[in-house]
């Protein structure tokens, strides 16, 4: 299992982070049936413990956040913990292991909301901690937060005999990315921003090694479709196109700000503007490259270019690969294919060829059932 803070846009956050409120109804939100929440339930609020108390409980919370004036920080604390594919815990140790996180990190004794979620490959909990305390209203912040968090999953995971982490073996660049480009991930099958710089990375790090003033590394970059940039006290590589990307360090020690800055002098921001045309660091691409797949994935490609945007259930099925392949799947075998292929349940699609017959899906059934 892992576990996270959810951290906010840097633009929403310098300026006015989300409330208590959108997040609590997030966790709750189900917008096809019960395809997205699972359980919710409710911790420290007079209000009550189920869904049905939600609104007053949000009522409540806020209440409480108005009252303490002095703090202009976020009130909010949003925890993600995730499990292996194929874990799910019963409601019991849920809550078990939302109350161990809660003792970790000093909101024992506050309010907080939680829902499980299974829209994506890894089952996992929403928890919205209200920071201020119910009766003090003081505000607490949660020091070495990643310690907590870390300690707090080896104990859950020895507890309840749960998968430690997320199994990275078959891919390395897995474990570079951030828990939200690994959410992205897992809930649209396609690749992040942050994957595919991360497989550019040694050739990045070379070219822009050679660079002796910053015009110069931004003008690499540039070239690239790419660009440094402040984000807080560090360094960011972000695409000019859609302003997404990774910590400049990840590239390596001498990508970091202060390296940079010891060797190139103060930053300078970059001169360029987003090219004209898309980059490879923009495209629209899957996170797996499995054979026999091109062809679908034209047809989505150019469906979702027309679709994308539309406000029906048409639109919806082509937002992102993962929804495609399921609409698809009833139709088309190797749609199944590929899905059991991301899954990890079947490595055999290159044999498939792109239009296949009933007949070629039961023998698939038939080989991923031995």
């Amino acid at each position: 299992m892992i576990a996270h803070k959810v951290m906010e846009k840097k633009e929403r956050a310098a300026d006015k982070p989300p409330p208590f409120s959108k997040r609590a109804y997030y966790i709750a939100a189900a917008k096809e049936g019960n395809e997205k929440l699972d359980h919710l339930w409710i911790v420290n609020a007079n209000a009550g413990t189920e869904l049905e108390d939600l609104d007053l409980a949000v009522k409540e919370v806020m209440a409480a956040h108005s009252l303490n004036t002095r703090s202009k920080a976020d009130k909010t604390y949003h925890l993600v913990v995730s499990f292996a594919a194929g874990e799910k815990p019963d409601l019991d140790a849920l809550k078990d292991i939302e109350r161990h996180f809660a003792r970790a990190l000093g909101f024992e004794d506050h309010a907080r909301v939680a829902g499980t979620h299974d829209n994506t490959d890894h089952y996992h909990i929403h928890i919205a901690y209200s920071k201020i305390h119910p009766e003090k209203l003081t505000i607490h912040e949660p020091k070495q937060d990643f310690k907590a968090l870390a300690r707090t999953c080896r104990e859950m995971e020895k507890k309840y005999g749960l998968q430690p982490g997320i199994k990275q073996d078959k891919d390395p660049i897995e474990r570079l990315l951030t828990p939200k480009a690994r959410d992205y991930e897992a809930t649209t099958w396609e690749a992040s921003t942050e994957r595919k710089i991360l497989e550019h990375r040694e050739r990045l790090a070379e070219t822009f090694g050679t660079a002796k003033t910053w015009a110069q590394l931004q003008d690499l970059a540039a070239k690239e479709g790419l660009a440094f940039a402040k984000r807080g006290n560090g360094l960011a590589l972000l695409t000019l196109k859609s302003g997404k990307g990774i910590k400049a360090s990840t590239l390596g020690r001498s990508f970091s700000r202060k390296a940079l800055e010891e060797k190139l002098g103060v930053f300078e921001p970059s001169r360029h503007s987003a090219p004209a045309k898309m980059t490879r660091f923009d495209r629209v691409r899957p996170s797996k490259r499995l054979p026999g797949m091109g062809p679908m994935w034209r047809q989505y490609a150019t469906m979702r270019g027309r679709q994308a945007k539309a406000p029906s259930l048409v639109g919806k099925l082509y937002r992102n690969w993962k929804t495609f392949l399921y609409a698809d799947a009833l139709n088309d075998p190797l749609a199944m294919a590929l899905i059991l292929s991301h899954r990890g349940l079947y490595d055999g699609i290159g044999k498939l060829e792109t239009r296949t017959t009933e007949k070629s899906l039961q023998s698939t059934s038939a080989k991923i059932s031995m």
